[in-house]
């Protein structure tokens, strides 16, 4: 199991819009941000019946995180 953080900057204008984006990446928990455009992120493997739900999270929480 892989688990990575990471603080994702952003202009201020689009952090919201981003975040909730983020929010909806299998294995990505995001954490209250303060609204200056830093956007704190937890990236995490997600399991077999996650990827045979949803195509697009079959690959790792590092492969996620390059995306990113």
């Amino acid at each position: 199991m892989s688990i990575l953080g990471a603080v994702v900057r952003t202009t201020p204008a689009n952090a919201q819009a981003l975040a909730l984006r983020l929010a909806l990446v299998p294995g990505v928990e995001v954490a209250p941000h303060p609204g200056d455009g830093r956007i704190v992120i937890v990236l995490e493997d997600v399991d077999a019946v996650t990827r045979a739900v949803n195509d697009d999270s079959g690959d790792s929480a590092a492969a996620r995180f390059a995306r990113i």
